[in-house]
């Protein structure tokens, strides 16, 4: 299991209706680490999640960005972005 992740009964919310009550929960995240407070509050947390997840794999990818990106590049990089579940709260 990856460092932040565990396994374990649900606590974020009451999964007593559910057939299945254990996940892989991310603990001890904080939105506000990535981008303000005041924005956050307008998404569910599967958008900071996954907000989240995209800026560390461009960090992660080494492309430049910003003004770094320029021209021919910034033509040839694409993001496809799925959701298949509904939020459980």
């Amino acid at each position: 299991m990856r460092a932040g992740v565990a396994s374990t009964r649900i606590q974020s919310f009451d999964p007593s209706n559910l057939a299945c009550r254990f996940a892989g929960e991310v603990k001890d995240f904080r939105i506000g680490d990535w981008i303000p407070e005041k924005e956050a509050r307008h998404m569910d947390r599967f958008i900071h999640l996954g907000l989240v997840a995209a800026i560390q794999a461009v960090q992660d990818s080494g492309l430049p960005t910003g003004e770094a990106l320029g021209g021919e590049l910034a033509t040839r990089i694409g993001v496809n972005i799925g959701r298949a579940s509904a939020d459980c709260r």
